[in-house]
Parts: structure tokens; C-alpha cells; sequence
């Protein structure tokens, strides 16, 4: 758990980890993060935190602000949606790894047969064009999202994996 300590209705800083606290020219030590009531820890200005953020996939982070409650203090950052073509182009890269990543491991099977040595198996093969051709189309389909809301909700995982 993370905590804000306040003083005079101000942040002065957040905590990531327990650490021993100065308040009030008194020294408290670590642990009165996990011995202390919560009411214990607000009673000397320390809060419990937690932060509101969109995904960092999506949006780029500016400024923070908190809201300082009566039993937490939230933090809040102001967030910008991010270049859609770039979001795009990133979601086609993965979608694309995704695909190299699996077929790669039959690869060596392409070779062979290329090479003049034994066919591939059909289902492999028929598995491996099942891969590219869902490859293709996520990327048409990523191509024709227009809005952060659209590319959130899509869905670049493969139906046409093998299960692990």
C-alpha cells in the first residue's frame, strides 16, 4: 500500500514503501505502517494513496493533482490521448511479432520443404496460412479504427493459436 503524507492540507510527498516518519518533531518508526489503524496513521497526517491513471498504452501524462479525502488521498494525472496512427502502428507491430513468433518455430519445416526435403504437414501448414491470414486481417482492421475508444476495445489476440 502506498501513503501521502499531508500537512496543512497539502501533499508534501508520497510514500512508496514504508519508511520511518518525522511528524511533529516526533520520530515514528516503519512499522507503524503495518501496526497502525488507518485512523492511527491520518491522526499524524499519513493517508493512504492511490492513483488514478488511463493506460499509458492509450494516452501520454501530464500533470498531478490529488484530492485529499477524509480516509485517502487520490492522485489524478491529466492525460492526453496519444497520436491514434501511432497507436496503430504500434498494435500492427505486436500483431505482427505475434505472428512471426509462431510461425517460427515451424519455419525450419518451410526450409526443408523448400530446400528439396520432405512436404510440411498439412496441418501445419493449413495452421500456419490460418496465422498469416488472421495476421492480414487485424492489421485491415486496426488500419480502420478512428477512435482511442475503438482501439481500446480491439482485440488483437489470435484465434488461430494453438493452445499452450
Amino acid at each position: 500500500m502506498y501513503y501521502a503524507i499531508v500537512k496543512n492540507n497539502n501533499v508534501e510527498r508520497v510514500l512508496f514503501s514504508p519508511e520511518s516518519i518525522v511528524s511533529n518533531d516526533v520520530t515514528y518508526p516503519k512499522n507503524i505502517f503495518t501496526v497502525w489503524s488507518v485512523d492511527e496513521l491520518i491522526a499524524i497526517g499519513i493517508y493512504p494513496y492511490s492513483e488514478v491513471k488511463d493506460d499509458g498504452r492509450f494516452y501520454d501524462f501530464g500533470s498531478l493533482s490529488y484530492d485529499i479525502q477524509a480516509k485517502e488521498v487520490v492522485g489524478t494525472y491529466v492525460s492526453t490521448a496519444k497520436n491514434l496512427d501511432d497507436i496503430k502502428e504500434q498494435m500492427i507491430n505486436d500483431v505482427k511479432r505475434t505472428a512471426s513468433q509462431y510461425l517460427s518455430t515451424g519455419d525450419w519445416l518451410a526450409i526443408r520443404e523448400y530446400e528439396g526435403g520432405d512436404t510440411i504437414p498439412t496441418d501445419v501448414k493449413t495452421k500456419r496460412s490460418a496465422v498469416r491470414a488472421e495476421s492480414n486481417t487485424k492489421e485491415a482492421e486496426i488500419n480502420t479504427l478512428t477512435t482511442i475508444t475503438k482501439i481500446k476495445n480491439y482485440d488483437t489476440d489470435f484465434v488461430s493459436l494453438p493452445a499452450e
